[in-house]
């Protein structure tokens, strides 16, 4: 319940080590501490919580703490808070004005996000076409 693991006998084996060390700190000999920093990374690196709650539920026959199931629900909670959409670019416009009309342009609604009051996101991928409507607009896009 204190999300620490004891090993209680045994030996840990070098691959069970490594599995726990992605989520845990080693506090001592053959005991590691549940570390949010370290889960949220294994979250991030694609780590799979069930295969560790499986692999820590196979060690012992008691049902695993509720803590540790929070615990780890919580970590790929966190460790998915954001994602990455591929890369932008970001125009910086003359005024809150001028962003705001392009962002209002209905060719233009899923090409630009505001960002702030006077800049615009812009996926990578559309930057062409971005261009050219804007300029279609009789605005220019230094």
């Amino acid at each position: 319940p204190d999300l620490t693991i004891r090993m209680r006998s045994g030996t840990v084996q070098t691959a069970e080590q490594m599995l726990l060390e992605t989520w845990a700190e080693p506090v001592d000999t053959g005991t590691w501490r549940l570390e949010p920093a370290r889960a949220r990374e294994a979250v991030e690196r694609g780590q799979s919580a069930d295969d560790f709650a499986a692999f820590l539920q196979r060690c012992d026959s008691q049902p695993l703490p509720q803590t540790l199931e929070g615990f780890l629900k919580s970590s790929v909670s966190d460790g998915r808070a954001l994602r990455n959409c591929g890369e932008a670019v970001l125009f910086e416009c003359r005024d809150a004005r001028t962003a705001a009309m392009i962002c209002a342009q209905s060719d233009l609604q899923d090409l630009c996000h505001l960002c702030g009051e006077t800049r615009l996101a812009v996926p990578a991928a559309q930057v062409q076409k971005f261009r050219k409507i804007v300029r279609a607009l009789g605005l220019g896009v230094a």
